[in-house]
């Protein structure tokens, strides 16, 4: 999976492509923790380029989704495609996790939050690709 990095204001993106399967999680996995200890507290993951999406995927997201929350911040979605978003539907993650349309709306929607939080920000002022 290949994951491609963009700040806009308080709000780190994640483009991600390929394919959301144990390798996939753990470069994910990987990439979250660094962004974190550098002071990501807003993150919105562009699933529009993600093929496939397993249960291995799924706990990656659920898990970073809470750990971002504990944190004082928030891990949003976009984009998803239908085959994954129907998955997310079934499983009961459109419940647990913020989904929105597009990385604009994911963008205004996480902006406006992290300017409503107390711990707000991305310390880090730079873009980067990164493939794995």
């Amino acid at each position: 999976m290949k994951v491609a990095e963009h700040i806009a204001g308080d709000v780190l993106t994640m483009s991600l492509a390929g394919h959301l399967n144990a390798a996939g999680a753990e470069t994910l996995e990987t990439r979250l923790l660094k962004t974190t200890r550098d002071g990501a507290r807003w993150i919105l993951l562009d699933c529009s380029r993600l093929y496939s999406i397993d249960s291995i995927g799924l706990r990656a997201v659920l898990q970073n989704t809470r750990r971002l929350s504990a944190l004082g911040g928030a891990l949003a979605l976009c984009g998803l495609p239908e085959s994954i978003q129907q998955i997310f539907d079934v499983s009961g993650f459109t419940q647990a996790c913020r989904i929105s349309l597009n990385p604009s709306a994911g963008v205004e929607a996480l902006s406006a939050e992290a300017k409503r939080s107390p711990q707000n920000g991305v310390e880090r002022s730079s873009s980067s690709g990164t493939s794995n």
